[in-house]
């Protein structure tokens, strides 16, 4: 056994167990500004493990934002609270706050537009959804059903997924061209592999064995896969694995997102108001394929431009009556 094949094992050891060191409450503050320029807030709280783990990631700080970490003792536990704010002046494109294929993103659109008679808000937030039907749509199933099942239902398809879209990937990460004859008989092989292994009596001990058992699928090629070619083949795989890597962390993650704008609501999809404060909570069942979109629009009427409107076209209406009654009486 090479020491490469232990290597490329490595990575897939997330496979093997589903590890929840705990939910993490994602809190995401919106405040339209009368001059149309939104003012964002996020909060997050949890242990340690999860807050820095990108899956759900604040912008980055810099001339925009700002980043606060720190932690609190709660009932002998330690929670730890990333708060990050910032204020959007630039309102002519999409703000992108999170923009990585590994991570959950999210991006953000907002607009103000004055009449004659009213100036309207609009923002809309969008939450990337990870696909998961398109990819692995067992694992989907299997996180709406709480991971009630055996993940050797799932972890099968997942892992030929990953390897795939790996050994498709391997030519535009190398200056060496690879036999597509020969990558295309390494994905057949571990589909086959793996489709064998799920309905055969080993499956119920491949969340304990996946080690073991991704080396015996490749010791056939054992004597063609040089150093060079595992090497390409961790690189193609380390963003798919993160993806679903993702993907399962953030499945007992929770998010709030809460707005305010100016004026009166107009549309919105809000599942709740609480006053002046529209109200959005989901989970990642919510972005497990589509994406979500959070709206939300309100006007500010000019009212005393109304009246003077009201009042004068009144004026104009009386005088044609007075106009029209005087000429009724001049005529012979």
């Amino acid at each position: 056994m090479f020491g490469y094949q232990r290597t490329i094992v490595a990575i897939f050891t997330v496979f093997t167990v589903i590890l929840f060191s705990g939910c993490v409450e994602n809190l995401i503050s919106i405040h339209i500004l009368p001059d149309g320029t939104p003012s964002i807030e996020f909060t997050s709280r949890g242990d340690s493990t999860d807050i820095f783990d990108n899956d759900f990631s604040h912008p980055p700080p810099g001339l925009l934002w700002s980043m606060t970490v720190y932690k609190e003792l709660v009932d002998d536990s330690v929670i730890w609270i990333k708060e990050t704010s910032g204020h959007l002046t630039d309102l002519a494109d999409t703000v992108f706050l999170s923009n990585d294929p590994g991570q959950l993103n999210h991006f953000f659109t907002a607009t103000i537009s004055t009449g004659l008679f009213a100036t309207r808000y609009n923002f809309n937030y969008t939450f990337e959804g990870r696909r998961v039907y398109q990819k692995y749509p067992l694992l989907g199933r299997e996180i709406l059903n709480d991971f009630q099942g055996d993940s050797t239902v799932w972890l099968p398809e997942v892992l030929n997924y990953v390897l795939g879209k790996a050994l498709n990937d391997m030519d535009t990460l190398s200056s060496t061209n690879y036999n597509d004859n020969f990558l295309e008989h390494l994905e057949n092989h571990f589909k086959n592999y793996f489709s064998r292994i799920q309905y055969s009596q080993q499956s119920k001990e491949l969340s304990h064995n996946t080690r073991s058992i991704i080396i015996d699928a490749l010791q056939p090629f054992q004597s063609r896969l040089t150093p060079s070619f595992i090497d390409t083949l961790l690189q193609a795989v380390y963003p798919y694995e993160r993806e679903f890597e993702t993907t399962i962390n953030l499945y007992d993650d929770h998010f709030r997102v809460q707005a305010m704008l100016p004026g009166t609501i107009a549309t919105t999809n809000a599942d709740s108001v609480l006053k002046d404060t529209l109200i959005w909570n989901f989970s990642v069942g919510e972005v497990l394929n589509d994406d979500l979109v959070i709206q939300a629009s309100s006007v500010i009427y000019f009212q005393t431009r109304i009246q003077k409107l009201v009042l004068g076209t009144i004026i104009l209406i009386s005088l044609t009556i007075f106009i029209a009654g005087l000429w009724k009486k001049k005529k012979p």
